[in-house]
């Protein structure tokens, strides 16, 4: 069983009774989920949450993109306003610290992802009149404290320290895809400033320190909101945990044994870890590790990343070149301002190469700048500055030879956690992303006969022939229709149909994977939905990657239709002569507030040889669509058939018709009548 098919089982493993029934239902509004309280759940506990949001009274399922054991209320409270509800959440000891999603289903529908932490501290909430030193909260180390921004008031914080006590705190606020941009100061009882902390390169406007006491005593610590804004949430971690923020190498080979180190704050005090890592074998495999060094009380995280590929780390010699051999992943430090890392590889002129960055995703403060150069030095290609913070850079060789990799910080910044990755590979690729639409989302709530749509778009690199998409989801029964990118296009608008079993208030989860074959290797890549993460939290500066390319589908209980589509006939005569056929489609608008929206006919399964061509006659509560199909003049006469998807829109909600066989019988040609001599007696 894969970590995936594991998480899932277990998250609904204690569901409550009382499910909903399939039957129609009006149109109601869908559950939302803001925020849970405490801000984390425990390794090797059980901890009882409380959701917050709208309409989570009714019997839900719970989604988490960790393994956990999740028990519900088994009867909502009668006096329940919808807006909270409780549930207990159980965790191995073996999951490690991080950042984690969790998603709620009721037959209403799906609420989008809420992150939270795993955390190995205690929790505590700030009590709310704590907005003056005088008034300061009295804690008790290591803590965490689950706080609210009251705009331009501060939340203060008393603890005691013995003199040389070292302590480490964070924020983890936009990490959580909150919007509160934090200031921490630490304070004497005198109220004199030992320090201050803001903005930090890893991560973001999370700010961490380190405070050493200077002598025994009391100490404050005041906590606001850079901006005096109100209602942001944050979760201030204190401690004795190393600040870790990456490691090196950020990646390391599937089923190879490898040695990593954390890198960032403190930490010296982690030793190199030998790691063994599996994953499933899916496109973005991640593992999240906890840094607690022994004799600590409190850990600190960071990811890494698994792939099929050797991993190459830089030569730690001044000046010297690391040796590539692509396909690879090159990984490296750049730990002083303005340093520049060499990786040298030899290329065939006309054989494509592909360098993409990796290090925002995973955890790095570095933003890299790639070129190339060829054996003198000079500059061939660089990588275009562009929203992502993550570049790509094509190179397509002049010639036959050897040339070298320049990995540089974009802003010339430097330090421990400047860790990179670059994938380098060669031949023909191509990438996936989900179109920047309104039209495209990340979650979907059907009723029985739902269906979307999505706009997949590639970014080509030496690659221009068909791409076949397929669905990844541990859930069976998914149908797609017009999953084909086209050769030397660059998008196309697929329709997903649910499972025909899928029940209400079911969520899963699916990925889009595009497959292609070229020059005898196959080409695989799955969807990224990067753009819409990053777009939905702002205020978080990478979304984690286990929540990237992830798409949601939750089911409802029956809807009545708002169209329907009949055919006129099962069957088409048609004389292999004609060379063409019409199948007349009868539509209807059985809805009233269905109006204008035309529909969307795909004929599919063809027949070899066979084009179609699809015409609207009419508008109104009634229309008819002509499938009009061409026949090539040597197609075999008998039996053959196709089929058509009819897809409609009303108010963001999709429908689809899959249709049975139509059946085209191609009539032989008709053979002229024998000639016949007569003789005159």
């Amino acid at each position: 069983m894969t970590r995936r098919s594991a998480r899932l089982i277990a998250a609904a493993l204690l569901v409550a009774a009382g499910w909903l029934s399939g039957g129609a239902r009006s149109a109601v509004a869908q559950p939302t989920l803001s925020h849970v309280t405490p801000h984390a759940i425990a390794p090797g506990k059980t901890t009882e949450i409380t959701l917050h949001g709208t309409k989570l009274n009714a019997a839900p399922r719970v989604w988490t993109s960790f393994t956990a054991q999740v028990e519900l209320p088994a009867v909502a409270s009668a006096k329940s306003d919808g807006n909270a509800s409780t549930c207990k959440i159980s965790l191995g000891s073996h999951v490690p610290i991080g950042i984690g999603g969790l998603a709620i289903a009721t037959a209403d529908g799906a609420t989008d992802v809420a992150y939270l932490m795993i955390d190995d501290l205690p929790s505590v909430a700030d009590n709310g009149s704590n907005h003056a030193a005088g008034e300061a909260q009295q804690i008790s180390l290591p803590v965490a404290i689950d706080g609210v921004s009251d705009g331009t008031l501060a939340d203060y914080f008393r603890f005691s320290a013995k003199v040389g006590e070292r302590i480490t705190g964070e924020v983890v606020a936009t990490r959580l895809g909150w919007d509160f941009d934090s200031l921490v100061r630490v304070l004497d009882a005198k109220g004199n400033e030992l320090l201050i902390s803001d903005d930090d390169p890893s991560t973001g406007a999370d700010a961490r320190f380190v405070f050493i006491a200077p002598k025994d005593g009391n100490y404050l610590l005041e906590v606001r909101d850079n901006r005096y804004k109100p209602g942001g949430r944050y979760r201030l971690r204190l401690g004795d945990f190393p600040l870790v923020s990456t490691t090196l190498p950020l990646f390391a080979q599937r089923n190879a044994p490898a040695e990593i180190v954390f890198r960032g704050l403190l930490s010296e005090q982690n030793q190199p870890l030998m790691i063994f890592p599996v994953g499933d074998g899916r496109a973005g495999d991640v593992v999240t590790m906890s840094a607690k060094p022994p004799g600590l009380q409190s850990s600190g995280w960071a990811t890494f990343g698994i792939s099929e590929l050797p991993i190459a780390i830089e030569s730690i010699a001044a000046k010297e070149s690391t040796r590539l051999a692509i396909p690879c992943i090159a990984s490296g430090v750049l730990s002083a301002p303005r340093e520049r890392d060499l990786f040298e590889f030899t290329a065939t002129k006309g054989a494509p190469l592909r360098f993409r960055a990796i290090s925002r995703s995973l955890g790095s403060a570095a933003i890299l700048s790639l070129r190339v150069l060829d054996a003198a030095g000079k500059q061939l290609i660089e990588s275009p500055v562009t929203e992502s913070d993550e570049p790509t850079l094509s190179f397509n060789p002049p010639a036959d030879g050897t040339y070298k990799l320049a990995v540089e910080e974009l802003a010339g910044r430097g330090g421990s956690d400047f860790t990179y990755a670059v994938e380098c590979t060669s031949g023909p690729q191509f990438s996936l992303l989900l179109k920047n639409d309104k039209n495209n989302r990340l979650r979907y709530s059907l009723p029985v006969g739902g269906a979307f749509s999505l706009d997949v778009q590639t970014q080509r690199a030496g690659y221009d022939g068909p791409i076949t998409l397929a669905i990844d989801s541990e859930r069976p029964g998914w149908q797609i229709v017009n999953n084909v990118i086209a050769a030397k296009a660059n998008e196309v608008r697929m329709y997903v149909q649910p499972p025909l079993d899928l029940s209400p208030g079911e969520l899963t989860e699916l990925h889009i994977v595009g497959k292609a074959t070229a020059g005898g290797r196959e080409i695989k890549t799955t969807m990224t939905t990067t753009v819409q993460l990053r777009a939905a939290r702002p205020h978080t500066a990478y979304p984690p990657r286990w929540h990237d390319g992830v798409l949601f589908v939750s089911g409802q209980g029956a809807k009545p239709a708002f169209f329907s589509v009949t055919s006129k006939t099962q069957q088409v005569d048609v004389p292999r002569a004609t060379a063409q056929a019409q199948v007349t489609l009868d539509f209807e608008r059985t809805d009233p507030k269905f109006k204008d929206v035309p529909l969307t006919v795909v004929p599919i399964a063809l027949p070899p040889g066979i084009t179609s061509e699809v015409k609207r006659n009419g508008s109104g509560p009634k229309e008819t669509y002509d499938i009009n199909l061409k026949l090539p003049k040597d197609l075999a006469a008998g039996q053959h058939a196709f089929r058509y998807f009819a897809y409609a829109e009303m108010g963001g909600q999709g429908r689809g018709i899959l249709s049975g066989d139509i059946r085209l019988n191609v009539l032989p040609d008709e053979k002229p009548a024998a000639a016949t001599e007569s003789k005159t007696p």
